[in-house]
């Protein structure tokens, strides 16, 4: 490597602003270290003197002392001499001969101004001591010199390097020189002299909007002419500098305005992530934290992933890298996904309330995936990711969402003529609801006016070019049904915008497409609103108004370029009934279920129905975990006749089964004896879960000291919880705290305390999850106005 990171000091050393790093001394003169009247070079017996005196002084050894070597650098080079071996020790403590350091330029110490800076570029809120940039942005910096430059005779290169194997080709690798420096293109990485006092230059460095992104180190080279001869000394910073995204520079490609919707999606490190069905929506509080200290080493390791250095200029590409690591399907990503319902080994996915603690034990289990996640976890995961890169993003939901298989963009049922299902077809599924990130980026891949929301998705379903992601794909294109531009926008179209389509078997066991549900899949696309806690609707942004002829062209233009383009030219199926089944809005845990299926005879003819009624247990998914009823009747309709027929799920007969998620699905199959009229439906709802309630009972919160919260929870249920425990995650110096508690009799009210430390000042969300055997899931927040000590 030209820099190589073996001369890097791994120790931190000092925290003040101005800070030592190590120098590395040498000259050239058509050789390599200067000429030959050096004394080590004529014997050595200084080098034998001052090497001894060294290791007696501070009881090293020679081993020790002895520095690897300096490759590919166009001043330091390889040599295997003995004399060249001893230059390496002097060099590598900094011993200089003939008082070189007096007359020959070298660097004492350099000034980040790491505070100043951070606050100017809006990073003054990550938990990390050294410097983190926004690029497309000025960085102040100092250096102080052991004398004066003198710019006809010295030269000072600042030398910023990132990744393995940097080059000045891909950006990589970049030279400043700010005694020569010409500051006109913009589009390039520049450094100017501010101020000069005495031996210290203040100089300014300015990043392009394309800089790469990612970790940084700093060199600074200095190179003196006297006596025809080049000398040159070598300063390694012994901290690194962190570049990100820049929502707040308008050259960037993340620029969003107003500020309002950068502090939403770029500086809030909580938020809400919904889940639960089209009938009860709810919300879940989420501790993103991205600007914990432990989110921005993962964030690193992840950006490892993106080889290209070119490819980590680019917001696109970095999402999509993002959308690939989160998981582990095909990789050592962060989170492995689990929808089997057996949890050993990890954690229940309804446990987490927050991202940070998950990429701290990514961290300390050295870059290993994490057991377990789901959808939302998967979404808030990679929220803290985006955020804490800069690029503006968030969670949605989208209720009633499609997993389409074989890329036709609709969503197909498979049933016999009695109306059974052909469960050995139906490869496609309705996940009642499922969450992915939205990210906020110009994109110069596609025709204009494609820019901004783009949909991404890290959970696991389907391959994109070989690996377990998907996106980004413009919103905009996905809502026109322009499914034809990149990335897998065939994929999230029949998420949210694809019609299901019942086909039933005829005689010849030909398939018919019998009926076509139009607005059953992708409802109350939600996310979090802007500045308040409050759901906020968004399914406008992603198809027309259902059932609007732009929304029609969308979905025919969106199937004509699938796998099945003549759908929408095999539907002529005449019926004289009309079905319709409803489920109640909202259900607590423990009460029944009451619903109905509303038949409308259209015929002047009498009509006898046989309807079959089957309700099962569901993960959230769509996958059945037991049935707990079935029923079948016959109704007789006469003409023009419309009637209700009402049903109940009482609470015994799903309370013994419940997992996570509480999902009850409830599956109509309905026959017309004298026409041969088949009909099928299904609904999903989601019991409500009891609100777990936080408030402070300390007098006030102060940073780094411990603040004492009160828990409720009222047990709704007529049986005993078990293995009930509660977890809290927020700003504080213990990332996740969990708390096991004694069972919880039928009915009765929980009442305990929770304590946390936070660690940052201002108003701070903490995030808690109860979980027991019966009820998993429910969470609550409180918000602590945390005091400077």
């Amino acid at each position: 490597m030209p820099y190589p990171y073996n001369l890097r000091s791994r120790s931190r050393r000092s925290r003040s602003s101005g800070r030592r790093g190590i120098n590395i001394y040498g000259g050239h003169h058509r050789n390599r270290y200067g000429s030959s009247n050096f004394p080590w070079r004529t014997g050595g017996s200084l080098l034998s003197a001052i090497n001894t005196g060294f290791r007696r002084s501070v009881g090293w050894s020679r081993d020790i002392i002895r520095p690897s070597r300096i490759g590919g650098g166009d001043n330091v080079t390889d040599s295997s001499s003995e004399s060249d071996d001893d230059m390496d020790i002097f060099e590598s403590i900094g011993i200089i001969v003939d008082d070189l350091r007096d007359t020959h330029l070298t660097v004492d110490k350099v000034d980040l101004f790491e505070s100043t800076n951070k606050l100017k570029h809006r990073t003054s809120e990550f938990e990390y001591s050294e410097l983190i940039v926004r690029r497309a942005q000025e960085i102040q910096i100092a250096i102080e010199f052991n004398r004066q430059p003198e710019p006809t005779n010295d030269t000072l290169t600042i030398i910023l390097s990132t990744g393995e194997s940097p080059k000045e080709a891909d950006g990589s690798l970049v030279h400043l020189h700010p005694l020569q420096e010409d500051q006109s293109d913009k589009a390039m990485w520049r450094v100017w002299v501010a101020s000069k006092n005495e031996n210290t230059l203040e100089l300014v460095v300015a990043s392009p909007a394309d800089a790469i992104v990612g970790k940084y180190s700093i060199r600074i080279r200095t190179q003196t002419r006297a006596g025809g001869k080049v000398h040159h000394a070598i300063y390694d910073h012994p901290d690194e500098m962190y570049v990100l995204f820049n929502p707040w520079a308008e050259e960037d490609e993340v620029y969003l305005e107003p500020e309002a919707l950068r502090q939403e999606y770029v500086s809030n490190d909580s938020g809400i992530i919904y889940f639960g069905t089209v009938h009860n929506r709810s919300g879940m509080d989420w501790h993103f934290g991205q600007f914990d200290e432990s989110v921005l080493q993962a964030v690193m390791l992840i950006l490892d992933s993106v080889t290209s250095m070119r490819a980590r200029r680019s917001a696109i590409f970095v999402t999509r890298a993002v959308s690939t690591m989160i998981n582990s399907q095909d990789d050592d990503g962060v989170l492995v996904g689990n929808w089997s319902g057996n949890y050993q080994g990890g954690t229940h996915p309804t446990e987490w309330s927050g991202s940070v603690r998950i990429l701290q034990e990514y961290l300390e289990q050295g870059a290993m995936p994490v057991k377990y996640g789901q959808c939302w976890v998967f979404s808030g995961v990679t929220t803290a990711v985006m955020r804490c890169l800069g690029i503006p993003c968030r969670s949605v939901t989208n209720f009633d969402s499609a997993h389409d298989t074989d890329a036709n963009m609709t969503i197909d049922m498979y049933i016999d003529r009695h109306g059974n299902h052909l469960d050995h077809l139906n490869d496609d599924s309705v996940w009642n609801f499922h969450v992915w990130n939205e990210a906020w980026f110009s994109r110069k891949d596609l025709p204009d006016g494609y820019g901004g929301w783009q949909a991404f998705d890290a959970t696991p379903q389907e391959t994109s070019a070989g690996q377990y992601r998907a996106g980004p794909a413009s919103v905009q294109a996905i809502k026109n049904g322009q499914v034809y531009l990149n990335y897998d926008a065939k994929f999230i179209f029949a998420e949210v915008n694809g019609d299901k389509c019942y086909w039933v078997q005829d005689d010849n066991k030909e398939m018919q497409l019998n009926r076509l549900e139009k607005n059953a899949i992708g409802r109350f696309i939600s996310t979090k609103a802007v500045g308040k806690d409050e759901r906020e609707d968004i399914t406008i942004n992603y198809k027309h108004s259902e059932g609007s002829h732009a929304e029609r062209i969308a979905v025919e233009l969106a199937c004509s370029h699938g796998t099945r383009p003549d759908t929408y030219l095999r539907h002529g199926a005449s019926d004289d009934v009309d079905f319709q089944l409803s489920l109640p809005d909202d259900v607590y845990m423990g009460q029944d279920i009451n619903g109905w299926v509303k038949l409308s005879n259209k015929s002047t003819r009498r009509r006898k129905v046989k309807l079959t009624l089957t309700t099962k247990l569901l993960y959230y998914t769509g996958i059945p975990v037991t049935t707990l009823s079935k029923r079948t009747l016959t109704l007789k309709l006469s003409p023009k006749e419309v009637e209700i027929h009402k049903f109940d799920v009482e609470t015994e007969d799903y309370i013994d089964s419940l997992v996570e998620s509480a999902h009850i699905k409830v599956y109509v199959m309905a026959k017309v004896e004298e026409t041969g009229q088949v009909w099928a439906s299904e609904d999903v709802l989601s019991l409500c879960l009891p609100s777990l309630q936080l408030s402070m009972i300390s007098d006030e919160a102060e940073v780094n000291e411990k603040v004492r919260i009160g828990v409720m929870l009222a047990n709704p249920l007529k049986q005993r919880l078990k293995n009930c425990k509660i977890s809290i995650e927020g700003p504080s110096k213990l990332k996740k705290k969990t708390v096991e508690l004694r069972d919880l009799g039928a009915k009765e009210v929980l009442k305990t305390q929770i304590s946390v430390t936070p660690s940052r000042v201002g108003k701070r969300k903490f995030v808690a999850v109860f979980k027991s055997n019966l009820i998993m899931g429910a969470s609550g927040s409180i918000v602590l106005d945390v005091k400077k000590d």
